[in-house]
């Protein structure tokens, strides 16, 4: 037996929420312990099943049991908290299992080392019926111990591999990184654990002491269990946590965390760690570009106008590291949100162009029509399948190809010479929109041949464009495109 005097009290605290089938084993698992100077805490947070009627049987053994009337996951956490009467607080959920020698073990850690203040096992992942999931239970969990500095690199940069039901932590330590902790849902261990690394270290003992139910499906579905709701909040909370975590780390943290990352290896001045932020946010957000937003909300942030200082980020960013104003800008311009969002709307709209394409291509074989007359047919269906921008691009690109064919039949050689650069000129203004074009349309069409459209590319990108490459290769070109495109547009448009 351990000598109850000289053990830290501990506090454990466990919440239930409809786990009548589990609860009872969790409860004497936590019971069973060989750490003999425990206060065990039972919460039933609005159990809709008989879950409170199982704890209820151990009142004797239980130091203290509240109950809410409804289901406040929220309030659950902070009421046990408020409680807690022990040095250490112990995480226990009510479907998981101890072994015997957990807190004793865990406890023997904390007590030799005073840097320590939040000890982890290793679990082993088991199913409702507590057989072993994957190979040794193979799970995120069993990891091996790191440095401090190494810790945070790990939960920033790949999130939560800390199982929260084998913490034990110091309850001071944990009540001071309490303070700072936001209403997360899916992310709010990784964020806790983060907060005690940035003054304390942890370790993990490297042996399975707690057997960890994990629910894929029905009404014991454990929250982090993926599906669509789970991964959209799981990202939006990484992007905030990536954002506060590495805007508010001090610099020597940042320096001994990140220092890998720097542009400048040498970087140490205020100025010149602020940058470096910055650029860590950019360098993320090329492996998960949700990230991106956090790299331009931080620039924004940190760009207060004065007339003394100036943009201040802008100044420091562009003497210390050749990066301009402009140089944003263009990031600005392919990242964050809105690139995001962007990059699914074009992403939905190639997939209407195909459904477009097939679908008209399907009824036009189904005809009876001759090869002219099912191109029409096949031409038609396809512009009236498009979505409202794509018509309003194909209509733009044939009435100024309609200009440019008028222009030129009208003009005298006199005019044409004259003119000739600057009507050049508006004709190269069109490559973009005719690659638009092209991507959306023009690919699929059997009279629009992609060689000479390449070639007819490589001449618009010129500097300069010669008039027998005009007369001879981009003139012929835009008359086939006009007319083809004419076959999409409705009749009257023609």
């Amino acid at each position: 037996m351990t000598d109850k005097q000289n053990n830290p009290l501990v506090s454990v605290i466990m919440p239930c929420y409809n786990h009548e089938k589990y609860v009872g084993q969790s409860i004497e698992s936590v019971l069973n312990q060989t750490y003999d100077n425990i206060e065990f805490i039972v919460l039933d947070n609005g159990s809709s099943d008989h879950s409170y009627d199982v704890i209820k049987k151990y009142e004797s053994q239980i130091d203290q049991i509240l109950q809410f009337a409804k289901n406040d996951i929220n309030q659950a956490g902070r009421v046990l908290l408020k409680h807690c009467k022990g040095n250490y607080i112990a995480f226990m959920t009510s479907d998981d299992i101890w072994e015997k020698e957990k807190i004793e073990k865990q406890m023997s850690i904390l007590k030799s080392n005073k840097k320590v203040k939040a000890c982890f096992t290793w679990v082993n992942m088991v199913d409702e019926n507590m057989n072993i999931i994957g190979q040794e239970g193979g799970n995120i969990f069993r990891q091996t111990n790191r440095s401090r500095y190494e810790w945070i690199k790990r939960l920033v940069l790949q999130g939560n591999c800390l199982a929260f039901p084998s913490a034990i932590v110091e309850k001071e330590a944990y009540y001071a990184a309490f303070e700072r902790i936001k209403p997360f849902y899916q992310l709010g261990d990784l964020f806790m654990w983060i907060q005690m690394l940035m003054e304390n270290d942890i370790y993990i003992v490297e042996e399975p002491l707690i057997s960890f139910r994990w629910h894929t499906r029905g009404e014991n579905q454990n929250t982090s269990s993926p599906n669509q709701k789970v991964d959209i909040r799981t990202r939006n909370e990484q992007a905030v946590i990536l954002e506060a975590v590495v805007e508010n780390m001090d610099d020597e943290i940042f320096i001994h965390t990140f220092g890998d990352y720097f542009r400048n290896k040498n970087a140490c001045s205020k100025e010149e760690l602020l940058c470096e932020k910055f650029f860590l946010l950019t360098n993320l957000a090329e492996k998960a570009p949700c990230y991106g937003q956090c790299a331009i909300n931080y620039y924004f942030r940190h760009n207060n106008y004065s007339v003394d200082s100036g943009y201040s980020l802008i100044n420091m960013l562009d003497s210390l590291y050749n990066y301009t104003y402009l140089d944003f800008q263009e990031y600005c311009a392919g990242a964050g949100m809105s690139a995001m969002n962007f990059k699914i709307q074009y992403l939905a709209e190639q997939q209407n162009l195909y459904l477009a394409v097939i679908c008209s291509l399907q009824e036009a074989m189904d005809t009876d029509f001759n090869k002219e007359q099912r191109t029409f047919f096949y031409r038609q269906r396809v512009f009236q399948r498009l979505l409202d921008g794509q018509k309003k691009i194909l209509e733009v690109v044939a009435d100024y190809l309609r200009g440019v064919l008028t222009f030129i039949e009208n003009a005298n050689d006199e005019i044409l010479e004259k003119e000739y650069g600057s009507f050049i000129h508006n004709v190269q203004e069109t490559k973009v929109i005719l690659q638009e074009l092209w991507n959306m349309l023009l690919q699929f069409d059997s009279d629009i041949n992609e060689e000479e459209w390449n070639k007819c590319k490589e001449i618009l990108q010129r500097q300069q464009i010669e008039v027998e490459e005009f007369c001879d290769l981009l003139l012929p070109f835009l008359v086939r495109l006009y007319n083809v495109l004419l076959q999409y547009l409705p009749q009257q448009s023609g």
